[in-house]
């Protein structure tokens, strides 16, 4: 009886704990991979959109619901530290877990997620229940002898194989297979911890997917939001644009003509802004696509002196540019992008710095495969940034001084497109400054060398480029032309584009009116805004095109201040024939009437 006693003890000792602890630990190792892929990707979108104390707070929130998990460390590609704040020696012994899990943006290394766990006190907790399986199985073996022998293979055995099969199964990710009936007796109490685990992990996992769902839903409402301030600014662009171009082609002294290339320099550089506003949806989505196009160095700084240069005499201050004869020539690269890093750039400057110097330099650092490294500064005499507010002014929304007492306004928005643009071209950005003694703002881009013209690529209907209107267009006779939009400016600065041109224009203020004139009147073209109260023109082309007449066939142009690529698919499958963004330009309307072939 001993023997069998001692055998029995034996078995269990080196065969079932070892066993059990064994699948635990692979159970927890599976578990705790697959949580960190899971926090990863839950946390994909607060580092896309640099929320920096959104990632700690999730990161410190998931690790107080995880008390065998004695850290979490996330560490960027350059082996930067963002969680937790302090260095963590990680930890070793047999009962050790520490998994790491790497975090790709758009195809590269962003950063590493490592996740320690120490499972001694589940493991330990497991060696008591066993130990008291043990004991209890010897005396019984003892007290019993072979009776009791036939009852340990249904009583002890067959749940533990069974809660064993269950182990297994969660390890794989099944959290519902069949557990033993949780009796009163050691096995319950084994099943009842392992019972509770199993909830555990469910529920973490149900709220880190809950989580993410959150996320995601969050980043689309926000991609949404930027859309509708790019169609909300684009509507009264509408008003400034194509009317400074009008005035660019009537007769104007010296001092009026330079007046108006200024509002049209100004306009076209909110309208770039506004462009921008969308970029950081395409940022953070990973479709920004960066143009490529020659263009002179010096001239593009030159351009932003002479755009800023009224704002800062307005404050008193001097605007200089120093150009380095090694910028000389022209290269390829996304020269309005540029411009635009420049203006955020100096605009800030200018609106920090009381009295003083701005200046804008220009170098090149080296000579790459096929490319130079430019570097862009931009200095100031300015206020300063203190040094533990440097590493969040490239946060959104962010700005040296904040809270209520914030002195300069502005939305915060600036820095972060810079940021954002610069490492969409491939280059750096950083800043070097001291609280009361003025700030410098670099960035370094590399661009090709070219001396060949380039042909500019066909222009994008999301991104229209403002150009001067040619001193005439001209068809062969004078159209009858309908014009449907529901804002009075809009109308009447298309109408008078149109008359210009010699056409006849009737106006009309929604989609319902618009369908009513077509129908009982015959017109060569209508332009028909998009977004319009009683009847949108979407529906207002589908019953043109439904009509039993020739004026079915009508050529529509769509106007809309809605410019995602949706927006044009949709303006499509309505059946209208052209698409034209506002703000308009008279090349923009003479293209579309000739794409009329009329």
């Amino acid at each position: 009886m001993f023997i069998v006693a001692f055998v029995c003890a034996s078995l269990f000792q080196f065969i079932w704990v070892p066993r059990v602890t064994k699948i635990l630990i692979q159970a927890e190792t599976r578990e705790i991979h697959r949580q960190a892929e899971v926090i990863a990707d839950g946390l994909t979108p607060f580092i896309l959109s640099n929320q920096s104390a959104a990632i700690y707070e999730n990161l410190n929130s998931i690790g107080q619901r995880h008390s065998d998990w004695y850290s979490i460390v996330l560490t960027r590609a350059d082996q930067r530290q963002l969680y937790p704040m302090s260095r963590v020696e990680p930890e070793t012994g047999a009962n050790v877990i520490s998994l790491s899990h790497d975090i790709v943006l758009r195809g590269d290394l962003w950063g590493r997620l490592e996740v320690h766990a120490d499972l001694s006190a589940q493991i330990a907790q497991l060696h008591d229940e066993l130990r008291r399986l043990g004991v209890f199985t010897i005396v019984v073996v003892l007290i019993s002898g072979a009776t009791l022998g036939l009852f340990v293979d249904r009583l002890i055995t067959r749940r533990l194989v069974k809660l064993a099969d269950a182990a297994d199964q969660l390890g794989s990710g099944n959290y519902e297979a069949e557990l033993p009936r949780p009796g009163q007796d050691e096995v319950g109490r084994l099943t009842k911890s392992f019972s509770a685990m199993r909830s555990h992990i469910i529920e973490n996992v149900s709220s880190l997917e809950a989580a993410r769902r959150e996320a995601e839903n969050a980043l689309k409402v926000k991609s949404q939001f930027l859309a509708t301030m790019s169609h909300e600014l684009r509507t009264p662009l509408n008003g400034i644009v194509p009317v400074a171009e009008m005035l660019m082609a009537s007769d104007l002294d010296t001092g009026q003509r330079k007046d108006v290339e200024t509002i049209q320099k100004a306009s076209k550089s909110l309208l770039h802004i506004v462009d921008d506003i969308l970029d950081l949806t395409k940022l953070e989505e990973g479709r920004l696509e960066p143009r490529k196009k020659p263009f002179d160095i010096a001239d593009l700084v030159t351009e932003v002196a002479t755009m800023l240069q009224a704002s800062a005499k307005s404050k008193g201050l001097e605007l200089v540019s120093d150009i380095d004869v090694s910028v000389a020539g022209r290269y390829a690269g996304d020269g309005e992008r540029i411009k635009q890093i420049l203006v955020n750039l100096v605009g800030n400057a200018i609106k920090f710095t009381r009295s003083g110097t701005v200046t804008i330099r220009c170098r090149s650092l080296a000579e790459g495969q096929g490319h130079t490294r430019f570097l862009f500064e931009v200095e100031d005499t300015g206020i300063g940034i203190a040094e533990t507010d440097q590493n969040r002014v490239f946060e959104r929304f962010e700005q040296a001084e904040g809270g209520l007492t914030r002195r300069f306004g502005g939305s915060g928005l600036g820095l972060s497109i810079a940021k954002n643009l610069v490492f969409a071209l491939g280059g750096d950005i950083g800043l070097n400054s001291k609280l009361g003694d003025g700030s410098t703002f670099w960035f370094s881009l590399p661009l090709e060398k070219t001396d060949d013209a380039v042909a500019e690529p066909p222009i994008d209907a999301a991104r229209p480029e403002c150009s001067p209107a040619p001193a005439q267009h001209e068809t062969c006779r004078p159209l009858d032309i309908l014009i449907a939009d529901d804002n009075e400016i809009n109308r009447s600065v298309t109408t008078l584009m149109l008359e210009k041109m010699g056409h006849n224009v009737i106006a009309v203020e929604n989609g319902r009116d618009a369908f009513d004139k077509v129908a009982t009147t015959d017109f060569d073209v209508v332009f028909m805004d998009v977004h319009m109260p009683d009847m949108d023109g979407l529906e207002a082309t589908r019953r043109i095109r439904k009509l039993p007449s020739e004026r079915a066939g009508t050529f529509v142009v769509a106007l809309t201040a809605s410019v995602m690529e949706q927006d044009v698919l949709d303006c499509r499958e309505a059946g209208m024939d052209d698409f034209l963004s506002k703000p308009l330009s008279s090349a923009a309307i003479a293209k579309s009437l000739e794409a009329a072939s009329i």
